[in-house]
């Protein structure tokens, strides 16, 4: 194991080397020269730390306290001094437990909240007997129970240890999803619609709160792409299972059915495996050393951000919403969700409307999945070329804006199906928005209820969204596609305007003269952007 061999090439340096009475030393953490830093402290940091303090009310520490009392008991490490081999090291073990973990959450995430649009094709209509909007209500009703759940989701991203939560609502979901193969009636199926929202409602919080808790902000614009992207990957297995859909003969379970048999336990399964492995932060994180710990806490704490904590701060909550921020970010993911809100139920109707029949439709399906990918890759790629999160998002909703002109402006069906593809582009704004978000605020409550603001704007727009499409405008759904187009040009302004405003508070403070105390440690501490003195706003 690599966690073993770290631990035998650790060369044991004298600990009055490296602690002195109040005077603080530099560490220089080599091949074969890593330092071994306060190792009973670390080790009570994991194991002993919960024995050995108890709060006022009689609870043991909570992890984001663990995490400072780790720091604390231990000398600073000086990242620069550290050999670039450890730090790369630390950083492939962290990709390798967590990003197959978030990528495979917002898989099933899209594919477990679209799988109705395949439904749709087989027949789920008839079987039911629904009719005129009903099945557009299927799609909203969804978004509803997202709304609905928004501030208790926000409430228990505080209260809940991350892992526990995405565990639980990941379970919960693919019980939900298997469920609704039984359903009979519009009734049933828009009660688990709604139940499903609520279950998925916490799911970006938490995968952005993971990523803010172990990354840098220079890696997190990449690592939430490649999470992010897996929307794209999802399209394109859902148009491989509504293919097979499409050839089952099966006298056990209709055609519509199996989508949600298949998919229903898988996703429990996995809920079950991100509890087994996805740890509550880096300090308790199984895949690495003690010494890895410890390096990989001092990794983040130039974010400014800290970790997670469980502390409810209503001071925080009054930050949040005097923060004209927070508005903006509602309005540009509103706009943004609007033409989700449609595609994500409406998507296989779209691509039928233009004139394909459902063989081609289905196998169609998946191109807009290779569309989407592409476009995260080139959102994340001019990200670290150009250093900026906003703007590579704006050149890429500008490709989706050309595609909503060629869906209203065209009537030849490859020209609208070119469109189509090419309006998936929009989705990488919703994908930079997560780490500009978790890197721009501070304080774990402020930036759960930017979190709730934004699922709220998110929920809204794919209720609005859904219902655009109406029964009296099918196949073609004009008014629709123009309100895209509207949206998209939207979401792209309001990105903007946030951008700006964080160049403007850059450039303000860089003015000031006067020096200003900061406590030791001040990252972890759980402080807001606003009471950090050499917080730097990313855009």
């Amino acid at each position: 194991m690599a966690s073993n061999n770290i631990e035998h090439s650790i060369h044991e340096v004298p600990l009055e080397d490296h602690v002195g009475t109040g005077d603080k030393h530099e560490k220089h953490l080599g091949h074969n020269d890593e330092v071994n830093v306060f190792n009973s402290a670390v080790e009570e940091g994991n194991d002993g730390l919960k024995q050995r303090h108890v709060t006022s009310h009689g609870h043991g520490l909570s992890q984001h306290e663990k995490d400072l009392e780790l720091l604390e008991n231990a000398e600073r490490i000086d990242l620069s001094q550290v050999d670039p081999a450890i730090l790369k090291r630390i950083v492939w073990k962290i990709d390798l437990v967590l990003m197959p973990c978030m990528m495979l959450c917002e898989f099933f995430q899209f594919l477990d909240k679209s799988s109705i649009s395949y439904a749709k094709l087989f027949g789920i209509e008839k079987a039911t007997g629904m009719h005129g909007q009903e099945f557009a209500w299927l799609g909203s009703i969804f978004y509803i129970g997202y709304l609905f759940w928004q501030p208790f989701a926000a409430f228990l991203l505080v209260r809940i240890p991350v892992k526990w939560h995405l565990t639980f609502i990941v379970c919960l979901w693919g019980v939900i999803l298997g469920s609704m193969a039984a359903c009979k009636n519009f009734a049933s199926l828009a009660a688990l619609r709604f139940l499903l929202g609520m279950a998925e409602s916490a799911m970006i919080p938490l995968l952005g709160t993971i990523t803010g808790m172990f990354y840098t902000r220079e890696e997190q614009a990449t690592r939430v792409g490649i999470w992010f992207g897996s929307v794209g990957p999802s399209q394109i297995i859902g148009g491989l299972i509504a293919y097979g859909m499409y050839s089952l003969k099966s006298t056990v379970i209709q055609q519509w059915q199996f989508i949600f048999v298949l998919l229903g336990p898988v996703t429990f399964a996995f809920g079950c495996y991100i509890g087994l492995v996805v740890p509550a932060s880096p300090a308790s994180a199984w895949f690495l050393t003690p010494q890895e710990r410890l390096i990989a806490l001092e990794r983040i704490r130039a974010n400014k951000t800290g970790t997670a904590t469980t502390h409810f701060k209503w001071n925080q909550v009054y930050q949040a919403f005097v923060d004209p921020r927070i508005y903006l970010a509602a309005l540009s993911v509103l706009c943004a969700s609007i033409p989700n809100g449609g595609i994500s139920s409406f998507g296989a109707t779209i691509i039928a409307g233009f004139g394909f029949d459902t063989k081609e439709t289905t196998l169609l399906g998946m191109s807009t999945g290779v569309s989407e990918t592409v476009a995260m890759l080139v959102a994340v790629l001019l990200s670290r070329r150009l250093k900026m999160r906003a703007l590579p998002a704006i050149i890429c909703i500008c490709v989706a804006i050309i595609g909503a002109i060629l869906m209203v402006g065209t009537h030849n069906k490859n020209a609208q199906f070119t469109g189509y593809c090419l309006i998936f582009w929009w989705a990488t704004g919703q994908m930079m928005f997560i780490p500009l978000m978790q890197s721009m605020v501070a304080g774990h409550t402020k930036r759960s209820m930017f979190y709730a603001l934004y699922q709220i704007g998110y929920s809204a727009g794919n209720v609005v969204g859904a219902q655009i499409y109406r029964a009296k405008d099918a196949p073609h759904y004009i008014p629709a596609k123009i309100a895209i187009l509207v949206t998209i040009t939207l979401h792209a302004a309001t990105m903007g305007m946030i951008a700006l405003l964080h160049k403007y508070w850059n450039t303000r403070n860089a003015k000031r003269t006067e020096q200003v105390f900061e406590e030791e440690n001040i990252e972890f501490k759980d402080r807001t952007d606003k009471e950090i003195p050499s917080f730097v706003y990313p855009y």
